[in-house]
């Protein structure tokens, strides 16, 4: 299993500086004037549990059934529909999309690495349907009407015919964040967003507990999700609620609690805003 972990880490994130810089006339202006809260935020906020409801979408390995770079594709469409989840207010049926469909026609990265925001540049543009379209596979492929959505009869492969017809889940704000403050707002009042950090061999091999590691000058190369926040008592500490793409057996059953300046993790976040559910 560390293997694959290794896999992830070493080539995950590619960031396309190219199209922040052509898109920031496009953004959310919350890109640069972060959402206000009018009260004080909490001390703890958890969108796994806000009243009782679970809103975050299920964990999920970008390695299986092989090793695949797909951690920009994971979190974001993982975070858009728990963004889904959060617009159809807990309700039955639980936003799934499919990230095998942004592999194949996404133009945001490959298995080799990708970029989380390139993602949400294009649910804007086009729209990510359920993972039903194509489900997850670990595999690059080339945009085609088949790779885009598809189905098949209970007679084999050779009966798979396209749809052309289904659902696409779109944003219309998206954006970037830096600093706590920023990240905290936008979570608090929207919903979970993803952020770039840097994987060491420590959080490899991460298994519980309140993570802390503070680099100089982290080299931000893996993409998580933020779900949240909490404070830790015994080391008076505030920390980010993480969740992974390397399956529920890493970590704290897919999840981590990171605290606030370890891994980068306040560096280079970003975040859509679905239109529809």
């Amino acid at each position: 299993m560390m293997a694959s972990f290794a896999m992830a880490f070493e080539s995950c994130y590619q960031p396309n500086v190219a199209l922040r810089e052509m898109n920031k006339k496009n953004e959310s202006p919350s890109y640069r004037f972060p959402v206000t809260i009018a009260k004080a935020l909490p001390t703890a906020f958890d969108w796994r549990n806000v009243n009782g409801t679970n809103y975050i979408s299920t964990i999920r390995s970008q390695n299986l059934p092989q090793a695949c770079g797909s951690c920009w594709a994971m979190a974001s469409t993982s975070t858009l529909a728990d963004r889904v989840n959060i617009l159809r207010k807990g309700q039955w049926p639980c936003a799934y999309l499919s990230p095998q469909h942004v592999l194949a026609c996404g133009n945001a990265g490959s298995c080799k690495g990708g970029d989380h925001y390139s993602v949400y540049v294009y649910a804007n543009k086009f729209g990510i349907p359920d993972e039903t379209c194509n489900n997850y596979r670990a595999v690059d492929q080339t945009c085609t009407d088949m790779n885009a959505c598809y189905t098949c009869t209970t007679f084999g492969n050779s009966n798979c015919h396209p749809i052309t017809n289904y659902k696409r889940f779109k944003v219309g704000a998206y954006g970037t964040l830096k600093g706590s403050d920023s990240i905290l707002n936008e979570v608090y009042a929207r919903g979970p967003v993803t952020c770039a950090i840097q994987v060491t061999p420590q959080f490899e091999a991460y298994t519980g507990g309140v993570f802390t590691q503070v680099l100089n000058n982290p080299q931000v190369n893996h993409i998580v999700a933020v779900v949240g926040w909490g404070w830790d008592s015994a080391t008076a500490s505030q920390y980010w609620i993480v969740r992974n793409s390397w399956g529920a057996n890493w970590g704290e059953s897919g999840f981590a609690r990171v605290s606030f300046g370890s891994l980068g993790i306040e560096t280079d976040c970003a975040f859509g805003v679905p239109v529809n559910a």
